[in-house]
């Protein structure tokens, strides 16, 4: 049950900060109809970034250590645009398309902020283990 709930709350944070991203300039595309696209973009999006995108950073960790943590932001900005580019801006296949690299980091940033309240909101009431 926590999984399916993290996974909508992942869907829902990907949404918001897409909306978010969109009138900053980001050339970033949403579609969710019909909804299932999002949420097999959330999914491959979590897959992609726990597989490849562990592995980048376990490699550049000691860069990551002189630029004070740039370097992972543009791991997961590379990643998400990655994800992004499945599919054609008039039919994105999982649900988003990114145009360009610097929209992937905004909105790869957007996506861990509001993940990262919405998880927080999302906890608060369980009780400690």
């Amino acid at each position: 049950m926590r999984l399916l709930i993290y996974w909508v709350i992942s869907a829902i944070s990907l949404i918001v900060s897409i909306l978010i991203a969109t009138p900053l300039g980001s050339d970033i595309v949403l579609d969710v109809d019909p909804p299932w696209r999002i949420l097999l973009g959330v999914i491959v999006l979590g897959l992609v970034n726990a597989t490849l995108g562990s592995i980048a950073k376990l490699l550049t960790a000691p860069l990551n250590c002189f630029t004070f943590g740039l370097v992972w932001l543009l791991i997961n900005g590379a990643l998400f645009y990655w994800v992004g580019q499945f599919g054609t801006r008039e039919n994105p296949t999982m649900g988003f398309y990114v145009g360009d690299f610097w929209a992937a980091v905004v909105g790869s940033l957007l996506m861990g902020i509001v993940l990262g309240l919405m998880r927080r909101f999302a906890h608060k009431d369980e009780p400690a283990a």
